[in-house]
């Protein structure tokens, strides 16, 4: 019996991780003689993040140390790349204050909430924040104002006697499950019904879950694809496995993991392969071949 591999629209980047590469490169474009310094993972793909270090970009990762630490020792007046994940003031205030050259590509919906946290907390009132523990995006929400804003982890006992405010302000991070989104609101509701709900997806996020779901009704098997360090990919995981339990469902990084799992899948009938927002078009694309060629092997 023939294997049909299926690829679930839409793949490939997100806008914001679009928007992100296209910032880094206008930095580039734009200071040829400079040292180009992105801020953290640009985006959470380790191939993409391998393909910037080629290019010449300079990484200052969370692997290397503390990011202040790296961003104190940045040479003054040199050009900076925030990344996608959003950051906390406290990297605007150095970065002034070390004149450098900024370019920021944080994602649109992280800059929202970050914008509508950062004036909730001056008006003095306090922030529950729906996320997941020491990611990128968490620990830029959490460093707004470490008094005000309170880490909500899904699945986990969140302290409510740390919350003062009648009516907190209630966000998530952007690529959180809204199954996770919803288990939350509905607790917080519970013990403080005057919350402000702002909480929600980014539109890629959701959308990707919706149509892993409604696209693999009929298959036996799935392979997710995208970095490791990638929360959305990560999620759409979860969520896949949450609706379809008994069904074989492989995450994995690249082609060349996916090989150790060929076992697993070569008698499949069909095969959905579905990809986080920051996974390249290319790797999903190798595969997409790979499924094809093992079809062709599975019925010798």
């Amino acid at each position: 019996m023939n294997m049909i591999a299926k690829i679930i629209e839409p793949y490939g980047f997100c806008f914001g991780v679009e928007k992100a590469l296209e910032i880094a490169h206008q930095a580039k474009k734009g200071n040829p003689d400079s040292q180009i310094y992105i801020l953290g993972d640009l985006v959470h793909n380790e191939n993409v993040t391998k393909k910037l270090e080629k290019e010449g970009f300079f990484l200052l990762s969370e692997k290397k140390g503390a990011l202040e630490k790296q961003l104190i020792a940045v040479p003054d007046g040199a050009v900076l790349v925030f990344s996608a994940h959003g950051h906390s003031p406290k990297l605007d205030e150095i970065a002034r204050n070390k004149k450098l050259k900024i370019y920021d590509a944080t994602c649109i919906f992280v800059k929202k909430n970050e914008e509508r946290m950062m004036k909730e907390a001056k008006k003095g009132n306090e922030i529950i924040y729906i996320g997941i523990r020491n990611h990128a995006e968490t620990n830029a929400a959490l460093g707004i104002d470490s008094k005000k804003v309170h880490l909500m982890v899904p699945g986990e006992t969140f302290s409510f006697s740390d919350v003062h405010s009648s009516c907190p302000l209630i966000v998530s991070q952007t690529t959180v499950t809204s199954d996770d989104i919803l288990s939350c609101e509905k607790i917080i509701k519970e013990r403080i019904p005057n919350a402000k709900f702002l909480a929600k997806q980014c539109y890629a996020t959701e959308e990707r879950q919706k149509k892993a779901v409604s696209g693999g009704e009929d298959a036996d098997a799935f392979i997710v694809l995208g970095g490791a360090k990638s929360n959305n990919t990560t999620k759409l995981y979860q969520e896949i496995k949450t609706h379809f339990p008994d069904k074989i469902c492989i995450q994995v990084s690249s082609l060349e993991d996916l090989l150790a799992f060929e076992k697993e899948i070569i008698h499949a009938s069909k095969v959905v392969l579905v990809s986080g927002t920051s996974t390249p078009k290319e790797d999903v694309f190798k595969v997409y071949v790979y499924l094809t060629k093992l079809s062709i092997k599975s019925n010798k």
